[in-house]
């Protein structure tokens, strides 16, 4: 007998996923009901503001820089497009390398949106990075460079026991966070808002994703058994 445990069926798997992608929906609109109302998350802010004001130099500026670029459109865009085209490759789906492609875009757009409603004033600091406007929640580049590697781990058969693929984007999502609040581009509540959304969309991608599919290597014969089929087979003609 087989001692891999049952799949969930995609009805059962969709479900639990929609609701994951609703409830960091949910946090979303949270923290950004907060940042409107001027709650606890604006102290936050500024504290963390504060601290990073005195680590500011040319070095790091030039390193946050250079990393940050993981979560533009310039890197995002021709990434989404290759990862979507691997992707559909090998899952043999036409329809896996458009849900991946549709997530990133998605998050692109849904921050953009987010970004005209939410006001969230600059860091004072920010002299690194000439941005004059006041909308930056939620961060674009954390939102998007986390549901990239989210929806395509996915895609590409990342299940919940690979552990190493999570810590991974979560690193490398951190790093990017860090970058925009260093360049003082963004807040924390920013990519905290960033993070979520990108969660959202990863969750909410994984439930359009088709099962895979592949046949399952058959039970392994017991002693027993082997002997009693080569009994019933015929004796070779001599």
């Amino acid at each position: 007998m087989s001692d891999r445990p049952p799949a969930f069926p995609f009805w059962l798997r969709s479900l639990l996923c929609l609701t994951a992608s609703a409830c960091f929906f949910a946090l979303l609109v949270a923290v950004a009901y907060n940042i409107r109302e001027g709650g606890d998350v604006i102290r936050i802010d500024g504290a963390i503001a504060q601290h990073v004001q005195p680590h500011l130099g040319p070095r790091r500026t030039r390193l946050a820089l250079d990393i940050t670029q993981i979560g533009s459109p310039i890197f995002i865009v021709p990434a989404t497009l290759a990862a979507a085209l691997i992707s559909a490759i090998l899952r043999r789906s036409t329809w896996t390398g458009i849900v991946v492609t549709a997530t990133v875009g998605l998050v692109g757009l849904g921050s953009i949106a987010g970004k005209q409603v939410i006001t969230a004033a600059h860091p004072p600091f920010a002299a690194q990075m000439p941005i004059g406007v006041g909308h930056t929640f939620p961060s674009g580049h954390v939102a998007c460079a986390l549901s990239l590697m989210g929806i395509v781990a996915i895609a590409c058969g990342g299940k919940q026991r690979h552990l190493i693929i999570w810590l991974g984007i979560a690193g490398v999502t951190a790093i990017v966070a860090a970058t925009r609040i260093y360049l003082g581009a963004h807040w924390f509540s920013d990519t905290l808002g960033g993070v979520f959304l990108g969660c959202s969309a990863v969750f909410a991608g994984a439930a359009l994703l088709p099962d895979r599919t592949g046949s399952r290597p058959g039970p392994r014969q017991s002693p027993e058994s082997a002997s009693v089929n080569y009994g019933r087979q015929k004796p070779p003609p001599f």
